[in-house]
């Protein structure tokens, strides 16, 4: 009986030690695979965090049956990142305190300087005969930088629009980033942030002129509510949901109102919940208008929240490309 039991006692020995020796060398893959990630982006900054998130557009394609697929899914039951993917990799609590930061609401120009900036457009090239433009009027409005800041990476909604161009551009339509510096201008004319949206609607009135095929205007933006009015989770996906803004205070705007509704529910009809529908604003304290007096395909669209990330942008903005690019076709000659 004495031997059984300790047959027993060896067979459970072998057992935790074999579970140790096989956590240890998960350790040391994921200590390896860190260290060389970790340097790969710590001379990181916006323009760079823009361009591999385009240019790795693809990953998850590229690795879905692939044997490193395999690696990937051991290391994120045990990590939670998924080493595919280049946001989940910077947003690791491993890398960088959950406590480090805290979200500004952004409701101020100052405020907004400190914790964002200005982005180059990291692929500026030519595109002829446009007819989309994207532009941002409060190009500083950030989202969360959360476990990124550490790299010198503040995701704001130039870098939206900028995926969001590029996306436009893989579905066939032609699209163009307004690259002026909003905030640059503000300074130059001494002008208060509330006048934003006339520097934005200089810039339209000149590009038109530059580029007469243009037809579509979006003015991208983000809300400042919390996070739980501003994402929603569906199908193992988690996306930062989208708010339609029209201006009563426009003479003409039932078109643009029409226009946003459609959209809205274009966006709903793909991925339930995702746009939270319009909104119109009029009176004191509000621009109301929002250049939308410019054209009746004007439109303002806000794109999450200040505390989503970068990565739940980019997969709403995947459904609003698709949407987009379905309805331009459909309205070819409207």
């Amino acid at each position: 009986m004495a031997k059984f039991r300790t047959g027993k006692k060896r067979i459970r020995f072998r057992f935790k030690l074999k579970y140790l020796l096989y956590l240890f060398l998960i350790y040391v893959s994921y200590s390896i695979t860190m260290f060389f990630l970790s340097h790969k982006y710590i001379d990181l900054d916006n323009e760079k965090f823009l361009k591999y998130m385009l240019s790795e557009s693809n990953h998850n394609l590229i690795y879905k049956y692939s044997k490193f697929n395999f690696i990937n899914k051991t290391l994120s039951y045990f990590t939670n990142v998924d080493v595919t993917n280049p946001v989940s990799i910077l947003n690791s609590r491993f890398l960088v305190d959950d406590d480090e930061s805290d979200e500004e609401d952004g409701s101020s120009l100052e405020e907004l300087k400190k914790i964002s900036q200005y982005i180059e457009d990291p692929f500026d090239s030519e595109v002829s005969s446009p007819i989309v433009y994207l532009y941002s009027t409060h190009q500083l409005e950030n989202y969360s930088a959360k476990n990124l800041e550490a790299y010198n990476v503040t995701p704001n909604v130039m870098m939206a629009s900028y995926i969001l161009r590029e996306k436009l551009n893989d579905e066939g339509i032609k699209t163009i980033v307004e690259d002026g510096d909003v905030t640059a201008l503000l300074s130059e004319k001494g002008w208060k942030y509330s006048r934003s949206y006339r520097i934005t609607r200089s810039l339209m009135e000149a590009k038109i002129l530059e580029e007469p095929t243009l037809e579509y205007f979006i003015d991208v933006h983000r809300d400042s509510v919390p996070r739980k009015s501003t994402t929603l989770t569906t199908d193992n996906a988690t996306y930062a949901k989208v708010l339609f803004l029209v201006g009563l205070e426009n003479p003409t705007y039932e078109p643009n109102l029409e226009l946003a509704k459609k959209l809205s529910s274009m966006v709903n009809e793909r991925v339930p919940g995702l746009s939270k529908g319009v909104l119109t604003k009029q009176g004191p304290d509000v621009n109301g208008v929002y250049n939308q007096d410019f054209s009746p395909k004007v439109m303002l669209i806000e794109v999450g929240g200040v505390d989503n990330t970068i990565e739940e942008v980019n997969n709403t903005l995947e459904v609003v490309s698709k949407v987009l690019a379905q309805y331009i076709k459909e309205n070819k000659n409207g």
